[in-house]
This record gives C-alpha cells, structure tokens and sequence, in this order.
C-alpha cells in the first residue's frame, strides 16, 4: 500500500469515528440529565483582588441568580474553575456547540480525503479541489472567530447570572496569526490551482 491509500483509509476510518462520536455524544447529552454536572470556564479564570482571599481560603462561595437553591463552589487556582452543578441552559449550550464544533470537523476531514483520493485517481486539479480547499480556508479562519465569540458569550453569561465579590474574572487571549495565515495560504494555494486550470483550459482550446 502506498501513502496516499494509507492517508486515504485513516482518513475514512477518521470520519467514520467522528461522526459516531458526534452522534452518540449528542444523543448522550441530550438524553442523560446528569452528563453535565460540572462546567469547567474554559479560557477563563478568576483572580483574587486581594491575596489574603487564597490564605484564608481556597474555596469561594457564589450564587446562581436564577436560582439561588443551587450551591455553588469555585475552585480557585491557577488554570481552571469549576462550577458543580447542573444548569438546564448551559446543557443546551453545550449541545449546540458540540454539534457545530463536530460538524465542521467532518466537513474538514471529508475535503481532505477527497482531495487525497483525487490526488490517487491522478486527477487533482479540478474545481471541485479548488472549492475544498476554499471550504479548508473559511474553516481555519472561523476556528478564532468561533472560540472568540464562544468565550465572549461565555464571560457575558457568567457575569449576568452569578455574584461573587473579592474576585476578578478575566478573559483568555487568543493567538489569531497561525489561523489567518493558514487561511491565507489555502486560499492562496486555491488561487494558484484555479489560475493553472484555466491556463490548462486556454491551451486545451488553443491545441
């Protein structure tokens, strides 16, 4: 076997895993209430405003505005929070996020094994390759768009809906330049493959 039937079946099996996963892990948030019980605030993290808040303490009591039955801790460190607890809304959040993240992922995973096969078939400069590799680029740029917006809702929904005092919340910063030039390129390497094609066409009419 040679590398491009190699690259092709992990890309198969690739994308047959990944979209069980995405099947499976939808139907399992969706009918287990108890799938979430505890929201990690990825990308963001809380900081004392006064050292003596962590001597004293390395535990920080908060409320749930809409619903101040539920007790809920923050575990305050370096690197991450967690908030135990189960919160309808945050689930469907959840749901509907993982199915956006999962679906792009295939999209991506089924333009590349396309292209390899067509590369296999001899036949790789085609439109259609041409318009993967344009999918690739709008793929790679919306990556920072979706994790900014993800986690600017994610501060916002935090901030409207708990109290906490003597802490500070702060955001997560997102190195944007290997995703844009990424991008960049794609859609570059796509601009060059469309130019050859047409300059293929010309000399085919020419002949």
């Amino acid at each position: 076997m040679n590398f491009l039937t190699i690259s092709r079946n992990l890309l198969m099996a690739l994308q047959f895993l990944s979209v069980i996963s995405l099947i499976f892990g939808t139907f399992f948030m969706i009918a287990s209430p108890q799938s979430i019980t505890t929201y990690n605030w990825g990308g963001l993290s809380l900081v004392p405003e006064n050292a003596n808040i962590l001597e004293e303490s390395g535990e920080v009591m908060i409320t749930f505005k809409p619903d101040p039955s539920i007790n809920s801790t923050l575990i305050v460190t370096e690197t991450s929070i967690k908030m135990d607890g189960i919160i309808p809304e945050l689930r469907v959040s959840f749901i509907i996020l993982f199915i956006i993240i999962g679906s792009i992922w295939i999209i991506v995973v089924e333009q590349i094994r396309k292209m390899v096969e067509s590369v296999a078939d001899r036949n790789p400069f085609t439109p259609w390759n041409v318009r993967r590799i344009y999918t690739l680029a709008i793929a790679s740029a919306a990556v920072p768009v979706i994790s900014t917006g993800f986690h600017f809702l994610n501060k916002a929904w935090i901030q409207t809906n708990f109290d906490f005092s003597g802490l500070v919340l702060q955001g997560f910063s997102l190195n944007i330049s290997p995703w844009f030039l990424t991008a960049v390129l794609l859609f570059t390497i796509g601009k060059i493959i469309e130019s050859g094609i047409e300059i293929k066409q010309d000399q085919d009419l020419t002949i």
